[in-house]
């Protein structure tokens, strides 16, 4: 059972959370101002899938090196972190994931090209799928422990509450179910790093989106 809330006590993570989500929902929002018709998503002037790119790479990779570090260091605040970077770095896989199928749409691409356009939405696509199972797993997890442990809430103010304590203080996940969670996460690991090589290459192989 989680000990009482403490507000001050988590405020600095639940800032930290706050600046997180703030910058997220405004690259989620920036891309509607873009232009549109034969031109790419625009953000700050630039095309955004490349900008975008980079806050899956790095929020998945640290959530799970902080989920494996609380194998050793028992720390609750590590799972707490951990979870939510990996709900963010979901987030932030659709986000990249719309604005590189824009990307696409908008460039003219030989056959040898397009061939390895389709390989990077490939993983892209292995990408969602294996985090987004994880992250749903994850919550539904939570949801049965927390249920089976405080019940039904009675308000949406007791709900925000509850998911604030997850993002605070992480969850229960242990045992087989916790390892087997780190496994898939770190097969996740290496298809983020497939998906990462394969778009470099059409940048640095095939000069995409260069001009």
């Amino acid at each position: 059972m989680h000990p009482p809330y403490n507000k001050r006590s988590y405020f600095p993570s639940q800032l930290l959370l706050f600046l997180i989500t703030l910058v997220l929902s405004g690259m989620m929002a920036t891309p509607v101002f873009a232009e549109g018709g034969d031109k790419p998503l625009l953000l700050f002037g630039h095309p955004a899938h490349p900008l975008l790119v980079h806050f899956p790479i790095a929020l998945l990779m640290v959530s799970v090196f902080l989920e494996a570090l609380s194998l050793w260091r028992p720390l609750r605040k590590l799972r707490a972190m951990g979870v939510t970077l990996v709900i963010l770095g979901g987030l932030s896989i659709l986000v990249a994931r719309a604005t590189g199928e824009n990307a696409a749409e908008t460039i003219r691409l030989s056959a040898e090209a397009a061939q390895a356009v389709d390989r990077h939405a490939l993983f892209a696509n292995l990408l969602t799928g294996i985090f987004g199972v994880l992250i749903v797993l994850r919550l539904l997890w939570w949801l049965k422990r927390d249920y089976q442990t405080h019940g039904l809430p009675r308000t949406f103010a007791a709900a925000g509450q509850r998911l604030a304590t997850l993002l605070t203080e992480g969850d229960n996940l242990n045992g087989w179910p916790y390892g087997v969670y780190l496994i898939i996460a770190i097969i996740g690991l290496v298809i983020l790093s497939l998906t990462g090589y394969t778009g470099g290459n059409l940048v640095f192989g095939f000069g995409l989106g260069v001009q």
